[in-house]
């Protein structure tokens, strides 16, 4: 699990979605919250938040980020490119979502003749 030590990178990240949300009180925050959260260390604050494969990866949680991932159709070039999944790219269970979410997007790109 990666944190985030330094307190003033603590504020920060308790900060910057209060600021978006004095700039644009319409933005949606909730998944931001829950990823600094995570971040900084606060568990249980993050996961009341948002509960989904990118949180638990920030968590440390991996095996419910690929569960997560397992539940959902996630998009396969974000799992393929993202340094996100990093933690998890070599994971066989990871590998299978990987390999399947392939096969759609491939399907994909085959009905829209590209």
């Amino acid at each position: 699990m990666i944190t985030i030590k330094d307190h003033s990178n603590q504020f920060a990240a308790r900060a910057y979605p209060k600021k978006i949300n004095e700039t644009n009180p319409e933005a949606n925050t909730t998944f931001l919250e829950a990823y600094l959260l995570a971040r900084i260390g606060e568990k249980e604050k993050a996961l009341s938040k948002f509960k989904g494969p990118i949180i638990y990866l920030a968590l440390g949680m991996k095996a419910n980020a690929i569960e997560a991932l397992e539940k959902s159709q996630p998009k396969y070039r974000t799992l393929k490119n993202s340094p996100l999944f990093d933690e998890v790219r070599t994971e066989p269970r990871f590998q299978v979502v990987l390999e399947q979410a392939r096969v759609i997007y491939e399907d994909k790109l085959k009905r829209c003749g590209n």
